[in-house]
């Protein structure tokens, strides 16, 4: 796999190559059909999605048909949107290579290759006034750096979420204007990452106090599943 790491944002390719592939250590006549998935089948995996110049689909709808060429087929993996529930240190997705009977259904592994996925790991954020007026219509313009756990900044188009609503810490609230609300959370509004970097605008409540901005990774559906950083902005 090319890269052999990728981040789980749903977006994100690797190109796969599969070669040497032989029947008895003869390696195969070109045409020679076979069937490769990412989805959980003989083994675990995280997922993602195979593409590539495919001669059809089996008729188990998790693999992607391939005919050989010098007993070679290349593909291209596409990592799954998955926030990540750990730290953001990874998870496996593990794409396999089966051979096939007559009705294209796969009957046996003859070659498996591990992807790591990696997630978004921390977010850094700050805040243009850091203090503003309680009064439901004062704004402050607001920023997040967003790294995975190599301190790279994730790629573009990273969905992250970030909520002023008690979420993660009990804050005096207000509402974060832009991005997209979520559809399984609407107090969180889902932005994607351009250059590393979201912005923002978070405009006051009306209850003096401390209001925590968070973000968060989140899953498919806009589900803050941790806290990746967090600031605040008081509300007087």
């Amino acid at each position: 796999a090319n890269p052999p790491q990728v981040f789980a944002n749903g977006l994100t390719t690797s190109q796969v190559t599969i070669s040497n592939i032989n029947r008895g250590g003869t390696l195969v006549p070109n045409g020679t059909v076979i069937a490769v998935t990412a989805a959980p089948a003989f083994s675990a995996s995280l997922g993602g999605t195979i593409s590539g110049p495919s001669v059809g689909t089996s008729v188990d709808g998790r693999f992607l048909l391939f005919s050989t060429f010098g007993a070679q087929v290349v593909v291209t993996y596409t990592s799954p949107n998955l926030g990540l529930q750990d730290s953001g240190a990874g998870g496996q997705a593990l794409v396999q290579v089966a051979s096939i009977d007559l009705d294209t259904r796969p009957v046996g592994l003859i070659g498996s290759l591990q992807v790591s996925l990696i997630g978004a790991n921390s977010a850094i954020g700050s805040s243009t006034p850091t203090s503003l007026v309680a009064n439901g219509t004062s704004t402050a313009a607001i920023t997040f750096t967003v790294r995975d756990h190599a301190n790279n900044l994730v790629p573009d188009g990273t969905r992250i979420g970030v909520t002023a609503a008690s979420v993660f810490s009990t804050s005096a609230g207000g509402t974060i204007l832009g991005g997209t609300t979520s559809s399984v959370d609407p107090r969180i509004q889902v932005f994607t990452t351009s250059g590393g970097l979201i912005s923002a605008t978070y405009q006051a409540g009306t209850s003096p106090g401390t209001a925590f901005i968070q973000s968060a990774a989140v899953d498919g559906n806009g589900l803050a599943l941790r806290n990746l950083g967090q600031f605040t902005i008081n509300l007087q």
